[in-house]
């Protein structure tokens, strides 16, 4: 679902439309407006924090400055300071869930798709990332979160869905 809606998959006989879309070509404004946070790591390995932030921060429609700002931006916003210099390899599965976020909010998305952003983490990032996820979505970014965790969706979802056989339900928790 994540992939059909985010256009990394073409859609077979349904359609996905967004709010104001029809202003650019639909694959622009997604690759604008749009962020998505997979369940596998989607960074590099070998390189540190800052450098996988910057080399990512690369591909943002954005002057050199913001860059800069955005990247130390995320960098406080998901608590990695500390480990700016650290290869991504050496980082514990919490702080690769952390910079799996940082990559993918350098863009100051509109919609932000999170496919199990806190599976296999320690209880500090697992807060740590629900509490930034809230923030954002106070801020007017519209989440799209999907869990196994059921106390993880009735904490963040307004609205919660399951995707039964391919089609969505929507259920009360």
């Amino acid at each position: 679902l994540l992939s059909l809606l985010s256009a990394l998959l073409t859609k077979d006989k349904r359609s996905v439309i967004y709010n104001h879309a029809e202003q650019l070509n639909h694959l622009a404004y997604l690759n604008s407006h749009l962020a998505l946070v997979p369940q596998e790591y989607a960074f590099y390995m070998h390189l540190s924090v800052l450098q996988n932030l910057k080399f990512f921060a690369g591909f943002c429609r954005q002057s050199k400055q913001e860059q800069q700002y955005n990247v130390q931006k995320v960098m406080d916003s998901c608590q990695l300071d500390d480990y700016k210099n650290a290869t991504a390899a050496s980082l514990s599965g919490g702080y690769k869930r952390r910079l799996n976020l940082a990559i993918a909010l350098l863009k100051n998305p509109k919609y932000l798709f999170l496919d199990e952003p806190t599976v296999g983490v320690d209880p500090k990032s697992r807060a740590t990332i629900i509490s930034l996820i809230k923030q954002l979505k106070q801020q007017g970014v519209t989440i799209l979160y999907t869990s196994h965790l059921l106390s993880e969706v009735e904490d963040i979802c307004e609205q919660t869905f399951v995707l039964n056989k391919g089609h969505l339900q929507n259920i009360q928790i």
